[in-house]
């Protein structure tokens, strides 16, 4: 378990980042860029830190009271959970700082009718 977190999540997490850029539109030289680079080096200790919180509890959980039959099954479910947090959290870090289709529009005025 030690070994998982210390190598293994940040190994993921640095290539979820960068497939997220990826499939966000991001051009092929963006992967070289530093704005993807600022981007790992600044979501990395977030989500690594929730790693260290969530996979530990789920694995203790899943070693101490789940029956050993039910164990794949909760894990796919803690996987479940996991992937969906970082999809929100890789979507937020995205979305920030940047605006609705209309709320353009609404701020500059533009889209008003008179």
């Amino acid at each position: 378990l030690i070994a998982d977190q210390l190598i293994m999540a940040p190994v993921s997490t640095i290539m979820c980042l960068g497939f997220t850029g990826v499939l966000q539109e991001c051009k092929a030289d963006a992967l070289l860029e530093w704005s993807l680079l600022g981007r790992i080096k600044s979501d990395l200790p977030t989500i690594w830190a929730t790693d260290m919180l969530f996979w530990p509890l789920a694995n203790g959980i899943n070693f101490t009271q789940i029956p050993l039959v039910y164990r794949p099954v909760f894990t796919s479910c803690a996987d479940l959970v996991w992937q969906t947090f970082l999809s929100f959290y890789t979507m937020n870090i995205a979305d920030m700082g940047t605006r609705g289709p209309g709320e353009d529009e609404r701020e500059s005025g533009q889209g008003a009718v008179d």
